[in-house]
């Protein structure tokens, strides 16, 4: 069974509360920040449990353009343009520079 918008809203907000939390100018990928948030135990058994619910078949396409479409809601830019028109594998994997507004604040910034 493919992973729902719901599980995959739940991941996506638990990816955006994680990458609000680093400092401005921190360069991440998707995937880093998954694995950041939600542990490396999840590589090895493709499911994570997110406010109780197990979610089974990650989706990572999914998981990324959910979060490249709501950082914006939580004054996020997640700027990729350093590796602009290079084809560099799954976009997931590609590595955007966090970018503040001046409402968003982390630890240290």
């Amino acid at each position: 069974m493919d992973m729902t918008k719901s599980e995959c809203d739940l991941i996506c907000g638990k990816i955006l509360d994680f990458l609000v939390g680093l400092r401005n100018g921190t360069e991440i990928s998707t995937t880093e920040a998954f694995f950041k948030a939600f542990g490396a135990d999840c590589l090895s058994s493709c499911s994570c449990t997110v406010e109780g619910v197990e979610i089974k078949n990650i989706d990572f396409f999914a998981i990324d353009r959910a979060v490249r479409e709501n950082a914006g809601n939580c004054d996020l830019v997640l700027d990729g343009s350093k590796y602009s028109n290079q084809h560099l594998g799954l976009p997931y994997n590609v590595r955007y520079v966090i970018k503040k507004s001046h409402k968003t604040k982390s630890k240290g910034d």
